[in-house]
């Protein structure tokens, strides 16, 4: 039985939603998916969401936030500027999520701790 949900909405088809060019014929998409070509085409016509309209517009507020800040806030202070300056109620987890899929926040490396000592092993 063959899905005709586009939920996953991957990168081609949501270029393909936007009117690009798609980079192989519809059918071997929906082939490789397991989709149905009628489930893309009924996905194609569907309305943008409000869900998603909404996203967009947080998201541009995130990348407001995180450029103008040099690029090294992460989700928490980025949730925070939303809720103090901006009063933007919205979880912590959504702001993670949005900057994770639009690749904010992922330019500093973790930091690692190492000790400090002057004693030397005698078996190191």
């Amino acid at each position: 039985m063959r899905r005709s949900g586009w939920s996953g909405r991957p990168a081609a088809a949501t270029r393909m939603r936007r009117g690009e060019r798609a980079p192989a014929p519809v059918s071997q998409l929906c082939r490789a998916l397991g989709a149905a070509r009628s489930g893309f085409y009924d996905w194609q016509r569907s309305p943008v969401s409000d869900r998603q309209i909404a996203d967009w517009l947080l998201t541009e507020q995130i990348r407001a936030i995180f450029e103008g800040r040099d690029e090294i806030y992460g989700s928490p202070r980025v949730h925070a500027e939303l809720l103090l300056d901006h009063g933007v109620r919205v979880s912590n987890k959504r702001v993670a999520r949005l900057m994770r899929q639009h690749g904010g926040g992922e330019t500093a490396a973790p930091l690692v701790w190492v000790p400090e000592t002057k004693f030397r092993h005698p078996h190191a």
